[in-house]
């Protein structure tokens, strides 16, 4: 009998094993709890980001603590290094302190201050980053040397604070401001960002009751759509919504993850978007 015709034993397919699983867990700026799983060569690269975000890096080699590990949320790394560590609902926040030891668990993972507090510490940390550093007052500004906002190749990782270090036209380039290896990138000045700069900002827009991007720092209102930073070491920005404005403290909720806390930020730790963030078509 030909071999193509012999028929083989059956045999049940097994379930892949994962393989090297690292946790990487920590509270966030203002003690929210965050975890994320990474796994296979993730591992190792996840292990260095936890100690740049002041994070603990947990390798899972016992069963339990895999077990418990495949329930938590996968966590990222992007191009450049970073990592993205989840937000921790409460009932897997429970579970991983039990599989802590007191020494970083409780040291790390703990629930905190008030809403006030929050925008106060973000606020602060973005004076911070931005110390010494050029701030543009408008798009039509933004040259060598400006201090920017530019959104990551995959939108998934968010905005970083960026400097340029070449304008041509409408179109710069800029290096990364976190001091990453990688190469300079190019954008169109109106798909960056503005940070509030401490003199009088000088935008020409007028304001559009319409619109979902406002005009200039003072016009941010109830829908707008804002850069806020969000808690943590990182520099990482996102798009958010501004659900209330009291005087100059504003409410917000993510965009992109509606489901999350509401945040709050006073109004000059917001950064702008262009009332057009688009690039205009050429004829």
């Amino acid at each position: 009998m030909p071999p193509s015709q012999i028929k083989k034993p059956q045999t049940k397919p097994t379930k892949p094993t994962p393989g090297r699983i690292v946790i990487v867990y920590g509270p966030s700026e203002d003690g929210r709890p965050r975890a994320g799983r990474f796994n296979g060569r993730e591992a190792e690269a996840a292990i260095k980001a936890a100690a740049a975000m002041d994070m603990v890096a947990l390798e899972a080699k016992e069963p339990a603590v895999r077990e418990f590990a495949l329930k938590l949320p996968a966590g990222r790394i992007s191009k450049t290094g970073r990592g993205f560590v989840p937000y921790l609902p409460k009932g897997l926040h429970e579970g991983l302190k039990s599989l802590t030891s007191p020494s970083d668990a409780s040291a790390k993972i703990k629930y905190a201050a008030a809403a006030a507090a929050k925008g106060d510490v973000v606020k602060a940390a973005v004076k911070e980053s931005t110390k010494g550093l050029w701030l543009p007052t408008s798009w039509d500004k933004i040259g060598v040397g400006a201090l920017v906002l530019a959104q990551d190749d995959d939108p998934k990782d968010g905005w970083w604070q960026a400097i340029v270090v070449d304008a041509k036209a409408d179109v710069v380039t800029l290096r990364w401001h976190n001091g990453t290896s990688r190469r300079p990138f190019s954008r169109h000045k109106i798909n960056l960002g503005l940070l509030q700069p401490s003199e009088k900002p000088t935008l020409a827009f007028k304001a559009d009751p319409a619109s979902k991007y406002p005009a200039n720092w003072a016009a941010i209102a109830v829908n707008h759509t804002v850069l806020a930073k969000e808690d943590g070491p990182m520099q990482q920005w996102w798009e958010a919504t501004v659900r209330t404005m009291k005087s100059d403290a504003a409410t917000l909720s993510w965009r992109d993850y509606p489901s999350l806390p509401e945040l709050h930020r006073p109004r000059p730790a917001l950064a702008l978007l262009h009332p057009m963030p688009v690039k205009p078509k050429t004829a």
